[in-house]
């Protein structure tokens, strides 16, 4: 009850230290459900109470813009603030940007988005001071038809709120990191479980491809070739060979067929961008695999393993077979 008090009053602090501190010890204990759900609820009240501070002030148009930096790319915070009230905000990510030079990167970021939003607020408030602030001034002004100010805030309030949007472009990279890192356990660490199961010195990059047969009631015989790449489905490079050679239920033969057009195709393509000096990136087949892997035992891996010899390409193999549950 006395934490409700606080939140209706306002007071947000006490409740963001609480939820800190619970969230700290699930994770601790390896309660990652209770973790995830304090996470949530300390985001939720850091909104409520950014929004709290931003509505506080003047009753006019204004954006509010900062940035944090890591060693490859910036995010941009943009809060905007109509008749004095938060209305929205967005984060940007800026990538090949230049390093130790946040005004610079701050200043093009300005150019980009004012080129092409249809609004202009009265004031824009800066993390930075920026060198062409005068030109753009200007510019912004001359586009919305009336006096546009740049400002960079020293003190007061309307530097803690800049302050703010710079936490929170921070924390936006901070959390896209750990998302990227479990997304990287899940596809890349399962990439090196296959690389350690089949002792191969397979890396994070490696490519795989995956080939089954199936056939309607015997008949039309289809081909299809399923790419991974740093553990996620490729699915551009996707494809579905209609057999051609083979009738009636012959898996064996069917798969001979694909993979020696797969192959041929990728060897003929190369040789005709090499001859005309062009990147083997252009090419629809040219890019081999690091590991093929076979719908079926011994028999189609045997078939992958004859078909790679006859054309000299060295490329292991793997079969992928199914227990009683129909589960690979």
């Amino acid at each position: 009850m006395a934490g409700a008090l606080e939140f209706l009053n306002g007071n947000y602090s006490p409740i963001l230290k609480d939820l800190e501190e619970k969230m700290k010890k699930a994770a601790e204990a390896m309660e990652f459900e209770d973790a995830a759900r304090y996470r949530d609820l300390l985001s939720s009240v850091r909104q409520v109470s950014q929004k709290q501070k931003i509505t506080e002030g003047v009753g006019e148009d204004k954006d509010i813009l900062a940035l944090y930096q890591d060693e490859t790319e910036a995010v941009v915070q943009v809060f905007f603030v109509r008749d004095g009230k938060l209305i929205g905000r967005e984060h940007y990510y800026m990538t090949h940007v230049p390093e130790n030079n946040k005004p610079a990167i701050l200043q093009d970021f300005v150019k980009q988005f004012y080129a092409g939003t249809p609004f202009i607020p009265r004031e824009l408030m800066l993390q930075y001071e920026i060198e062409d602030a005068e030109l753009i001034e200007k510019w912004l002004s001359e586009r919305k038809g009336s006096r546009v100010y740049l400002k960079v805030p020293k003190i007061g309030s309307k530097e803690k709120l800049v302050e703010l949007a710079a936490q929170n472009a921070k924390l936006v990279l901070s959390q896209d990191r750990e998302k990227l890192k479990r997304e990287e356990g899940r596809t890349i660490g399962a990439v090196k479980e296959i690389s350690d199961l089949l002792q191969l010195p397979l890396t994070g990059t490696a490519r795989m491809e995956a080939y089954d047969i199936s056939n309607i009631n015997g008949f039309e015989n289809v081909g299809s070739m399923v790419v991974y790449e740093k553990g996620k489905p490729k699915r551009s490079d996707y494809r579905k060979f209609k057999i051609k050679s083979v009738s009636g239920p012959d898996d064996y033969a069917c798969m001979r067929e694909v993979l020696m057009r797969r192959f041929r195709h990728g060897m003929e393509e190369s040789k005709e961008l090499e001859e005309q000096e062009m990147d083997q990136e252009y090419g629809s087949f040219t890019k081999f695999p690091d590991l093929i892997l076979m719908d079926g035992g011994r028999g189609q891996v045997n078939i992958a393993l004859s078909v790679l010899e006859e054309l000299g390409i060295d490329i292991p193999v793997c079969g992928m077979v199914k227990d009683d549950n129909h589960r690979t």
